[in-house]
């Protein structure tokens, strides 16, 4: 469940619930320490701040309580890089922007993520990340992290003095931006936390978008998520369908570049980027007995619900994000009562790929009348108790919910709910446990952090699932070859069970 976003929140983003803080001054004391140093060079040398950071509002740009005032400089020399292997502080840099991103990012952490965090292990997992960039791009006697302390402000300072011997090495082979990508995503990484990652200024505004759960353009097909690279779902009505893709299909080549053995999150990240920015998308697909065809699609806006009759006067729901508002909420609303006109017994709820969202709140409330939902536990503060709406659509069927590996989040809260209140049995596989709620904070260079920030203890019995997930009461494994699900199927067979009675 993602629902929390900080300083990059879009037009409907849900407010952050941390106390604010205070805006305090800049502390100007160091920079005119540095310009009085220049002037006494001799070089005329000019201090300034670094290239490249935006310029923020006062209150966006003061360092966070406690944090040591730093200068950052461009224009200088390259101090010759150490040769040793650990860093010698005695005689501290001034601090470019690598340096006041990674102590930034380290603080947002060290502050708001969901479990108390160790100071000296945050600024050791962001100087690796650094480090092995280094490496990577040719740089030798690369200096070990420092002995961080326990004591955030100390170790901020002993980041503040060390971090640039990093900096100098870089020159010439790395980027201020590839060095700050670095560290950052090696400080979100460390954290083991699937809601927890730093997003690099081309991928920040699309992750804020998915934080909202703002409706997406997509090519209307489903991928499976393990080679090799097949389509699992179409979308009805999508031109997907109308072009002939199917489920069971191999994909051979995308957007020109052949799948090979890449893994389909990789031969699918053009296709990403594409339906960001509204371009088509070529696919090329073979089947048993029949020659490999090229399909192109442009990302169409697709409809948040899509509702499939199946025989026996079954009834199938599919959506892969819970959206912000309540358009989604009236669409599946208007899809029941369908059904209903339509003599549907029994309603399939397939949550298989849908990566989360907004809060479920309102949707559980469609199939649960009252009671405790889940609670909300943030690191401080109180519970917060999410319940039922007393809502609930008038007329109850037989309810079955799908999941696989790719329910996350709000998928796997809904899931356990109604499992727990015994309104749904669960069909598919163990889900992966990506349960709590989540932050997104801006980083003022047009990065993010996403974290955690709260956990989540489902149903009235306070389960926790991160971690862990939502077991099925019926397990099918996915078999992506087979021309018909047999997921599905097995769901289809449950309720034709229930609804023949004893």
């Amino acid at each position: 469940m993602q629902s929390r976003a900080g300083c990059i929140r879009g037009k409907h983003a849900t407010p952050s619930r941390t106390p604010p803080r205070m805006p305090r001054p800049r502390s100007i004391a160091l920079l005119l320490a540095c310009l009085l140093l220049a002037a006494c060079t001799g070089n005329n040398q000019r201090v300034t701040t670094s290239v490249g950071i935006p310029t923020p509002s006062p209150a966006a740009s003061s360092p966070r309580a406690g944090a040591p005032a730093i200068a950052t400089a461009a224009g200088f020399a390259a101090p010759a890089a150490p040769s040793a292997t650990s860093v010698s502080v005695a005689s501290p840099q001034l601090a470019g922007e690598p340096t006041v991103r990674v102590r930034f990012a380290v603080r947002v952490l060290y502050e708001e993520y969901v479990t108390p965090l160790d100071p000296a292990q945050l600024f050791t997992d962001a100087w690796q990340g650094a480090a092995n960039a280094l490496r990577q791009a040719g740089a030798q006697n690369v200096p070990a992290p420092p002995s961080f302390p326990h004591d955030f402000d100390a170790a901020a300072a002993l980041h503040t003095s060390a971090f640039p011997a990093l900096e100098r090495l870089a020159q010439g082979r790395l980027s201020d931006r590839q060095l700050i990508d670095a560290a950052l995503k090696e400080l979100a990484a460390r954290r083991n936390d699937c809601h927890t990652q730093y997003l690099p200024p081309d991928l920040a505004p699309r992750a804020a978008a998915n934080l909202r759960g703002e409706a997406k353009q997509l090519v209307g097909v489903q991928f499976s998520t393990q080679a090799p690279l097949r389509i699992v779902a179409v979308t009805p009505g999508s031109d997907a369908e109308r072009l002939g893709l199917r489920r069971g299909q191999i994909v051979i080549a995308v957007n020109g570049e052949k799948v090979g053995q890449q893994l389909p999150a990789q031969a699918l990240a053009s296709v990403a980027q594409h339906n960001q920015d509204g371009q088509p998308s070529t696919f090329s697909v073979s089947e048993p007995g029949a020659a490999p065809f090229e399909v192109t699609l442009t990302p169409q806006p697709l409809p948040l619900v899509t509702a499939v009759r199946e025989p026996d006067d079954l009834g199938l729901l599919r959506f892969d994000t819970f959206d912000l508002g309540n358009v989604q909420y009236e669409e599946l609303r208007h899809d029941l009562e369908q059904f209903d006109g339509e003599g549907v017994r029994g309603w399939i709820l397939d949550l298989r790929f849908n990566g989360g969202g907004q809060p479920p709140d309102k949707i559980a409330s469609l199939f649960v009348q009252s009671g405790l939902l889940w609670t909300v536990v943030p690191r401080d503060g109180a519970p917060e108790a999410h319940t039922a709406g007393g809502n609930a659509f008038p007329v109850q069927r037989p309810l079955v919910v799908l999941t696989d590996r790719g329910s996350l989040s709000s998928a796997e809260i809904l899931a356990a709910v109604l499992q727990a209140w015994g309104r749904a049995k669960i069909v598919g596989e163990q889900t992966t446990g990506c349960v709590g709620e989540a932050k997104v904070e801006g980083l003022l260079d047009g990065s993010s952090l996403e974290f955690s920030v709260a956990r989540v203890l489902i149903g009235p019995k306070q389960r926790a699932i991160s971690g862990s997930g939502v077991t099925p009461d019926v397990a099918v494994a996915p078999n992506d070859a087979a021309l018909n699900d047999p997921q599905l199927l097995a769901a289809i067979g449950l309720l034709q069970q229930q609804l023949a009675g004893p």
